[in-house]
């Protein structure tokens, strides 16, 4: 089984099946970006207000609600438009509340209103600065609103007012949500508004958990659902041609299938929900590169891949060369992966995403290990024979003294820091317990930097470093 879990293939298809989670969460993740940044405007309007009686200050986070939930839908959709609150571009007075613009250009004004009476909402709305714009209200109000305002508009327009014309206006126009095209914003209750007046910091953190959540559960489902199509199918593969060397029955073919594809599916699984995990991260850090899914989620298959590889170094199953050589594969097939995911998805869409990914880390796992021993091979050639062989000899005997160290330290280093492990397993299960997003990631955090300190390994930035030539090219 071991020797099944380490060919190139069953690599290939896991890492397929995590990118193509990425891939099929993307939209969701741009959506949880723009999310984030709208509710990092309420928290700072909230803030701005926090002297204002909730009663007033609703209608202001209301705008900033409707503007971040229709900015959202346009992220998801890769839609250009977006929305834009007067307000928080400096313009409070201004006549319309929101701009819905296509490529920085304005195509709609919208004028705000929120309260629970329809019968006010209609009246204020009839205004002539707010002519020909849209007129937002609570989701629950519009269809009463615009019911009002007919019917104030036939009985002005029965007695000779010129006011039948601005209500006539406000019916037409009265909408109970943002809208451009297909982008909706989905619409904002009063009761909604004013939780976000009455506690903003709780309300945007909902809002952005459940956007989270979302982004996590598509991830984890499409991961799991390829990676139970891909592992299953290569180790039904790897058992038939067991089977046709008469090595495997037809049992052991069908049950190896079922086994592998709940392995890789569960694998998959954990791998994407740790992929989001990082890019919330380096979302929140400012980290544009790790902050979309398939860098992120890629980082994460290493992350997974290099520390089962650490695990079987610690406990005696593999070499240090072995583990550095491991080491330098994953990375350099998971690299590859990701690009031929990324330039296959651009060419042939998702299908491409799944075939660019595993055929290039297939080849680059193939030619890895090549491309050293001909390197080995070329070095080796400028020594003479007697010399190869006593270097060899020196080596073997440096590296059984190595190994010997190296496991005194370890048992060292994991006796030392075996209370803080158990701290950090307690801190972690806290937060899974709370549903506690930002410090489920903070308890990883911790978790990594002190098993990499348990390994003696040095920093993220100096490994990177490390792996850099002096031109800045990185060296696989």
């Amino acid at each position: 089984m071991s020797k099944e879990k380490s060919l190139p293939g069953n690599s290939a298809a896991a890492l397929a099946a995590i990118l193509q989670g990425a891939a099929a969460s993307a939209p969701a993740a741009a959506a949880s970006r723009a999310i984030g940044a709208g509710m990092a405007q309420l928290r700072s309007e909230a803030a701005r207000l926090r002297n204002v009686a909730a009663e007033l200050s609703k209608g202001n986070l209301f705008e900033v609600i409707e503007a971040t939930k229709f900015n959202a839908d346009a992220a998801r959709k890769g839609s250009p438009v977006r929305a834009e609150v007067t307000a928080l571009k400096g313009f409070p007075t201004a006549p319309a509340d929101i701009l819905l613009t296509r490529n920085g250009v304005v195509v709609r004004e919208v004028q705000a209103k929120v309260s629970r009476s329809s019968t006010y909402l209609s009246r204020v709305h009839s205004h002539d600065k707010y002519a020909q714009m849209d007129r937002l209200v609570p989701s629950e109000r519009a269809a009463r609103v615009q019911r009002i305002a007919s019917g104030l508009a036939g009985l002005f327009a029965e007695r000779g007012d010129p006011r039948a014309e601005q209500f006539a206006d406000t019916a037409q126009n009265v909408t109970g949500e943002l809208q451009l095209g297909s982008v909706h914003s989905g619409g904002t209750t009063v009761d909604e508004a004013m939780d976000a007046a009455t506690d903003a910091a709780h309300y945007a953190d909902q809002l952005e958990f459940d956007a989270l959540r979302f982004e996590a559960k598509v991830a984890i489902g499409e991961a799991m659902k390829s990676g139970a199509i891909f592992g299953g199918a290569i180790s039904i593969l790897q058992r038939t041609i067991l089977r046709v060397q008469a090595e495997a029955t037809a049992e052991d073919v069908l049950v190896g299938g079922i086994d592998g594809a709940t392995r890789s599916a569960l694998r998959g699984g954990a791998t994407a929900a740790l992929g989001v995990m990082v890019r919330r991260g380096a979302a929140r850090l400012g980290s544009e590169g790790f902050a979309r899914p398939l860098p992120a989620f890629a980082l994460a298959s290493w992350l997974v891949d290099a520390g089962v590889t650490v695990l079987r170094f610690a406990k005696g199953e593999i070499s240090s060369l072995e583990t550095a050589l491991r080491l330098g594969e994953i990375g350099y097939s998971t690299v590859f992966g990701l690009y031929g995911s990324a330039i296959s998805a651009a060419a042939l869409g998702p299908v491409g995403c799944l075939v660019g990914s595993m055929a290039s880390y297939l080849l680059a796992a193939l030619t890895y290990q090549p491309c050293l021993a001909i390197l080995q091979r070329a070095q080796l050639a400028n020594e003479e024979s007697q010399r190869v062989s006593a270097l060899c000899e020196e080596a073997r005997l440096t590296f059984i003294a190595q190994r010997e160290s190296l496991e005194r330290m370890l048992e060292e280093r994991i006796e030392a820091h075996d209370p803080q492990i158990a701290a950090s397993f307690a801190q972690m299960d806290a937060a899974l317990t709370a549903h506690d997003h930002l410090n489920i990631i903070a308890a990883f955090e911790d978790m990594a930097a002190l098993w990499g300190r348990t390994l003696g390994l040095p920093p993220f930035h100096e490994f990177e470093s490390f792996m850099r030539t002096s031109s800045g090219k990185l060296v696989l």
